[in-house]
């Protein structure tokens, strides 16, 4: 039972990239920017993830690619911390790491695209602009 897994949900700051495995399979990696805290304590947290197995597969079609703008939702994925190699580190004294979360088996991931955002957007803010009907109902 792993019990290292968390669940983020934010938008995509660039579009998803591909890589083939030397299994003949494909890995898709996005970043995510999520939004912590409120008020004048709100940031924003880029987050790496690498997705493999079936989620992959289906995410790596150009059809299915995640674009700059969707929102995405990972859940049950895992987290892990890697050292960033010396050579790719311009502080040799200072060790540095890398944090993304890995989802694959047993995790999920929902892809919803911006243009469906943004339309589903205007039909609330349409909906809210209607005046109130009143029709005199006695509850």
């Amino acid at each position: 039972m792993q019990l290292n897994q968390c669940t983020f949900l934010g938008h995509l700051g660039n579009d998803a990239t591909t890589t083939a495995l030397k299994s003949g399979k494909n890995a898709v990696g996005l970043s995510i920017a999520v939004n912590t805290g409120s008020g004048d304590y709100k940031r924003t947290v880029w987050v790496s993830v690498k997705i493999y197995g079936n989620d992959a597969e289906w995410l790596s079609d150009t059809a299915n690619l995640p674009r700059k703008g969707d929102k995405a939702i990972v859940t049950n994925a895992e987290y892990r911390v890697d050292e960033v190699p010396p050579e790719n580190n311009s502080d040799a004294d200072v060790k540095r790491y890398h944090y993304f979360v890995v989802s694959g088996f047993g995790s999920s991931i929902m892809i919803i695209p911006k243009a469906h955002t943004e339309a589903t957007e205007a039909t609330a803010t349409a909906e809210e602009s209607k005046p109130a009907i009143d029709d005199d109902l006695p509850f």
